[in-house]
């Protein structure tokens, strides 16, 4: 409005009643409510969950980017689940919060898995294109893909 491209005259036609609401970060106990919600409009039923060490992850961020960020982080989520299972490994690096002593660093099998899973996101699931950028053949790309169980 001040701007110029917005007409003050309709922000007050449509400016009938204000609702206040705080960041995500302020209402840590509504994360397991909307990722509830966020797990059933993507799945349409009850097929994936989330791990405890997970949703902790989840509940301890800081959520920068609100309730769309956790609506992407759920979507991700459920690509990278490993058997229906929302882990920490399934959440980006910024999310996990690693036990005294734990590493820092991925197995090479969770890096591969998850590249594996981008690539073909990246390539709308099309196994043929993954595999040529993968720079592997497609029987391989198809037995990695039942070793990690993607998709």
């Amino acid at each position: 409005m001040e701007a110029g491209r917005f007409h003050e005259a309709l922000y007050h036609r449509i400016n009938v009643f204000n609702i206040e609401l705080p960041p995500l970060r302020d209402r840590k106990e509504d994360i397991p409510l909307l990722v509830d919600c966020f797990l059933g409009r993507i799945q349409g039923g009850g097929a994936y969950r989330v791990s405890d060490r997970a949703m902790g992850c989840l509940i301890n961020y800081n959520w920068p980017g609100n309730i769309r960020e956790l609506r992407n982080v759920i979507e991700r989520g459920v690509i990278l689940s490993e058997n229906g299972v929302i882990t920490e490994n399934a959440l980006p690096r910024e999310l996990s919060v690693k036990a005294e002593g734990e590493s820092d660093f991925l197995s090479l099998e969770a890096v591969e898995r998850e590249h594996i899973a981008k690539v073909l996101t990246c390539f709308g699931n099309n196994r043929t294109l993954a595999a040529a950028a993968l720079g592997i053949s497609r029987k391989t790309l198809y037995r990695k893909i039942r070793e990690y169980d993607i998709m």
